[in-house]
């Protein structure tokens, strides 16, 4: 009786250990205020970081490689979600696509042309067929 009585008494033990330790560190992960995902989901924001970390790793054998994807890859959504958080002061500028291979009609622009500079010439004529 003693026996089951101290199993039973270290078991509850051990689970209040655990549930200190989830709630010491939960506090200390509530302190900060640097990322929103980590402050709001502390466990499932920590998952999605080490996730995003060995994701290279899965993607080498098993996903879309990060170049694949649509509508865009995951180069380029790493490349502007880079930009918009760190670099404010630098706009995205260049692609690993080929643009010279064929189907590409349209000319990447780092600023587009606008209304007034477009034009058009009428008066050259051309030779249709008859």
């Amino acid at each position: 009786m003693s026996e089951t009585l101290l199993v039973i008494i270290s078991i509850l033990l051990f689970l209040m250990l655990l549930l200190i330790v989830f709630f010491i560190i939960t506090f200390f992960i509530k302190k900060r205020t640097h990322h929103s995902i980590l402050k709001l989901h502390p466990y499932l924001g920590r998952m999605r970081y080490l996730l995003e970390k060995i994701g290279p790793e899965f993607r080498q054998y098993w996903f879309d490689h990060d170049t694949d994807g649509k509508p865009f890859s995951r180069y380029d959504f790493q490349s502007v979600m880079f930009l918009a958080k760190y670099r404010s002061e630098i706009l995205g500028f260049g692609s690993k696509r080929d643009f010279e291979a064929s189907g590409y009609y349209i000319a990447n622009t780092l600023f587009p042309i606008l209304t007034e500079e477009l034009s058009v010439n009428l008066t050259q004529e051309r030779e249709g067929k008859k």
